[in-house]
């Protein structure tokens, strides 16, 4: 069913599933950045720079959808009528912003 046909009530309980399932995401996420920047060979320090860069903007993405959780969370607690559409805009913009990071690892 399209997005645009569902009523505001279904729009919020599709935005909750979205933000319960959120933070096993970024911290898979998180973990896996570390692995793949620490745990293979650091001898080419330009490399090695490379992949610092990498994950300081990953972490840095990361920890602003950790903390948009923790907004949608406290924001759904003091309004159970909150606004599900600017929280599916904001959650999509996250996850496209980790995917094109992910991306990014590959250049």
């Amino acid at each position: 069913m399209p997005y645009k046909n569902l009523n505001s009530e279904e729009r919020r309980e599709s935005v909750k599933i979205l933000y319960s399932n959120a933070i096993s995401g970024i911290t898979i996420s998180t973990v896996v950045s570390f692995i793949l920047v620490f745990a293979f060979d650091l001898s080419n320090q330009q490399i090695s720079y490379e992949k610092n860069i990498w994950l300081s903007i990953m972490i840095i993405l990361l920890a602003a959808r950790a903390i948009d959780v923790v907004w949608f969370y406290k924001t759904k607690k003091d309004n159970p009528l909150f606004n599900a559409d600017k929280y599916s805009k904001r959650f999509s913009t996250g996850c496209i912003l980790t995917a094109l990071s992910w991306c990014g690892y590959a250049l």
